[in-house]
């Protein structure tokens, strides 16, 4: 089965949010013509996501989030139907409660690929922060599993 992340840095302020995306883009773990974005260029996306928070006035606490999903690591995947994958899952993102800038990058430098996800967490029509909350993550981990499923994909692993 495969596994959804929310990953936390230092409270995922925008301080870290430049080393975050600069991790998921690197040249030795990706490559361009497996990045995406959603609502944003992936190529200028730091200077976008931070014009949007000044913009709305939310410069403090958090500023983005960031998830990954790993597949099974013995599943064998087509990397273009991944891709396709995480299109989907990148635009499901960035109009998940609102309307968000998402960055999405697939990632080589493993056994099995895996996907990053940075999400800004401040709507860009509305300034209003994404409040991913319990039941959020439980209808958004149950959303990513059907699409997953969608693409020959396991499912998301259930939380025991």
């Amino acid at each position: 089965m495969s596994i959804l992340t929310l990953v936390s840095k230092r409270g995922n302020l925008l301080n870290t949010l430049h080393g975050s995306l600069i991790y998921i883009m690197r040249a030795e773990a990706t490559d361009l013509s497996y990045m995406y974005g959603a609502t944003i260029s992936f190529q200028n996306a730091y200077a976008e996501m931070e014009f949007n928070m000044k913009v709305h006035g939310k410069m403090d606490r958090k500023a983005y989030f960031h998830y990954i999903v790993n597949p099974e690591p013995k599943e064998q995947i087509d990397l273009d139907e991944f891709y396709l994958a995480g299109i989907q899952l990148a635009e499901l993102l960035a109009h998940f409660y609102g309307f968000y800038q998402v960055v999405m990058a697939i990632h080589f430098d493993k056994a099995t690929y895996h996907m990053h996800f940075i999400a800004c967490s401040i709507d860009w029509q509305t300034g209003e922060r994404l409040d991913m909350n319990k039941s959020r993550l439980y209808e958004l981990r149950a959303v990513v599993s059907n699409i997953l499923q969608q693409h020959g994909i396991s499912k998301i692993r259930e939380r025991t």
